[in-house]
């Protein structure tokens, strides 16, 4: 029987609302880092891809802000950021040459100015709107990159996303080169451990 067809009972609601109010309590007795001060949507973006690039040992990354539901907090917890990274994603690293990756930069950003606020629906751990891409490690102008120095020399690239750029039907052309995904832990985990 579909669970959503069942009626509901009398004591649901609190009962659910109990469930919510421990899971924060347990949560919040895990602080992280505090802060000199609350971060911006920008800054939040900036730590979530520094340690993406530390966790892949990648080169190159390429985020949405949207991942970030709400900035970090001064007092950052567990409970504070399952609220800004609800997501149940993985990471994905695609090892590419130069000319791949500028294909694979035209296909985002092609993209960019349609999904920017787009709802994200997934499973509801998605955030709320697309948002901006962002990146670290180059600069994308004029359909043509730029990279950082100590890349530029390099021939094979290592790209670090999230998982939903691979599965989802955003970018095609992603799906042309194997990604691998990385294990054990959620996006979440990477930034706490970071």
């Amino acid at each position: 029987h579909e669970t959503r067809c069942l009626p509901s009972q009398a004591g649901d609601d609190a009962f659910i609302s109990h469930l919510e109010d421990e899971g924060h309590r347990l949560l919040r007795k895990y602080p992280i880092k505090t802060f000199k001060e609350d971060f911006d949507l920008e800054k939040s973006c900036q730590l979530v891809m520094d340690a993406m690039l530390d966790y892949a040992k990648a080169d190159v990354v390429i985020i949405n802000s949207g991942l970030v539901v709400t900035p970090f907090v001064k007092e950052l917890s567990r409970d504070s950021l399952q609220k800004s990274l609800p997501h149940q994603m993985r990471l994905a690293v695609v090892e590419v040459d130069k000319a791949a990756f500028l294909e694979i930069c035209q296909d985002i950003y092609s993209e960019a100015l349609f999904l920017k606020n787009e709802k994200i629906r997934g499973m509801g751990f998605r955030g709320r709107i697309f948002g901006d891409i962002v990146q670290k490690g180059f600069t994308y102008k004029n359909h043509e990159i730029v990279y950082n120095s100590h890349i530029a020399k390099k021939e094979k690239l290592r790209l670090v996303l999230v998982d939903q750029y691979v599965f989802a039907r955003y970018f095609e052309t992603l799906k042309a080169y194997p990604a691998q995904l990385l294990f054990p832990d959620l996006l979440r985990e990477v930034v706490e451990n970071y």
